[in-house]
């Protein structure tokens, strides 16, 4: 599944993508990716043109700094979302 998202507010939710990595590509603004692992929640801040692999089975969310576009590349099929 390949999608275009604008964001202009942090998503409301985290999600999870348990068939597949997914690539996020950020087109435009400032984004923060929040990703959760055994460790604990991590931040990756991203700028224009910079590509971010997510693993598969990973729960994430995104704290957006500017209003920002982005591209999704994922296997969609049973992605999950749970609540902040």
């Amino acid at each position: 599944m390949v999608t275009l998202g604008r964001s202009e507010k942090d998503w409301p939710h985290w999600e999870m993508h348990p068939q597949g990595e997914e690539l996020i590509f950020l087109l435009s603004g400032a984004v923060e990716l929040v990703v959760e692992d055994d460790d604990g929640e991590h931040v990756v801040a991203m700028a224009p043109g910079q590509l971010y692999l997510m693993r598969r089975g990973v729960w994430h969310r995104a704290r957006v700094q500017t209003p920002s576009q982005m591209l999704f590349v994922t296997f969609g099929d049973g992605t999950q979302h749970r609540p902040l």
